[in-house]
């Protein structure tokens, strides 16, 4: 459907596909009808239009005219979780006409199907990205291939997207999406940013970003910070007090970075999990500074992923204090070696309350493996990449996932 805008007369007229239009004014509460019909076709309607003061304002779907209950709003904000409210809203857009968000409201998005996409989101094609419902608005957004950024903002825009709480995205102009969160009314809703460097062309200054996460609780950056022909940007002091998970994986992570993760402020934060990159100049004596840091009290869960020298890290980690306090430990797609399975070995007792030890995608050997699961109760050694007898093959580190402390093992 086509959306027209005439900004001196406050005039809107939408077009759908078979002919029919509808006008109504700009900021009206009430949304209008499909009632009348184009007697030529829509080509020629849109020229008229184009040549009387109206603009093309792009494609979008229809049910969206409307001004917000804001009373309620704010209800359904501080009681995320409570059908009372968005069911009183549903009430209130029935009583404005507003059926169709209404109804959506209404089925809590369990009948949301092809039709539904088309009349919500039109030509927007990310009704597929959505992950999860709640009460008849989107939850959970995840596209998983570059996006048009201008598309994208005019989906994430919608009224739909209000109370979203996790959002993840793979793009390639990731300074260009900065920009447009900073300024996005829906970044103040989220619990969870999942941002997913594609083609590793660099996220820019990630200080125009971070100032505005500190109401974060899981925040996931996956890629390289810059480009090679760019000089790195300082990253002022990572300030994150509600965070309980935060990753950090780079094909090259820079030491810079690991001092500003060494150095953060999140009281809060449970999990960490550090992707070093086979391709950073970073040594397992560069994390002395970050075993000794004061600022991980209430760590539980650590996993240092693409690390070529964990083995000689495991060995500074046996008299450190951080080991003592963590339940999980992971070396997912590590260069874990034998010489780091005999550190576990011979230090059993200081590794051996840990719930977890995860030895997923390493190259240890089977031999090896055998020996870690006879002494430790704890040990993940599933390898999916290796064929019999052969090494587990590391590379991609786009085959991310990441474990929250609220999921269960």
């Amino acid at each position: 459907m086509s959306r027209f805008e005439n900004s001196k007369t406050k005039k809107y007229i939408e077009i759908e596909n078979y002919g029919y239009i509808r006008e109504g004014e700009l900021g009206g509460s009430k949304p209008k009808k499909f009632e009348k019909k184009a007697d030529e076709n829509n080509q020629t309607t849109e020229e008229k239009l184009l040549g009387s003061g109206f603009i093309k304002v792009g494609e979008a779907g229809s049910v969206w005219d409307f001004e917000p209950n804001l009373d309620i709003e704010e209800k359904i904000k501080t009681n995320i979780d409570n059908e009372e409210y968005y069911l009183e809203y549903a009430n209130w857009l029935e009583e404005k006409g507003q059926i169709a968000l209404c109804d959506l409201i209404r089925i809590n998005g369990y009948e949301y199907d092809n039709e539904m996409d088309k009349l919500y989101f039109g030509v927007l094609p990310f009704g597929r990205s959505i992950k999860k419902w709640r009460f008849g608005f989107v939850q959970d957004f995840e596209a998983v291939s570059n996006c048009s950024l201008s598309l994208l903002e005019s989906f994430l825009n919608l009224p739909v997207l209000r109370f979203i709480e996790s959002f993840a995205i793979r793009q390639q102009d990731i300074p260009e999406l900065f920009k447009f969160l900073n300024t996005w009314n829906g970044l103040k809703s989220l619990k969870k940013l999942n941002i997913w460097d594609e083609e590793e062309c660099g996220f820019g200054n990630l200080n125009m970003i971070l100032p505005n996460l500190k109401h974060l609780q899981f925040l996931y950056l996956v890629g390289t910070i810059y480009e090679p022909a760019e000089e790195e940007v300082e990253i002022k002091k990572i300030d994150l007090p509600e965070l309980i998970h935060f990753a950090r994986i780079s094909p090259n992570l820079t030491l810079k970075e690991l001092d500003s993760i060494t150095n953060a402020f999140w009281p809060k934060l449970e999990a960490l999990t550090i992707g070093v990159g086979f391709d950073s100049e970073i040594s397992s004596k560069d994390f002395i500074p970050f075993l000794k840091a004061n600022n991980l009290r209430s760590l539980k869960y650590l996993d240092i992923r693409h690390f070529e020298e964990i083995d000689d890290l495991l060995e500074l980690m046996v008299n450190s204090s951080l080991l003592s306090q963590l339940t999980r430990l992971s070396f997912y797609q590590s260069n874990l070696t034998s010489k780091g399975a005999q550190v576990l070995l011979k230090n059993k007792d200081k590794f051996s309350h840990l719930e977890v030890i995860n030895i997923q995608e390493t190259i240890l050997t089977k031999e090896d493996e055998k020996k870690l699961i006879a002494e430790f109760a704890s040990i993940e050694p599933y390898n999916s990449f290796r064929e019999e007898g052969e090494e587990p093959y590391i590379d991609a580190i786009y085959q991310e996932t990441f474990w929250e402390p609220n999921e269960k093992d």
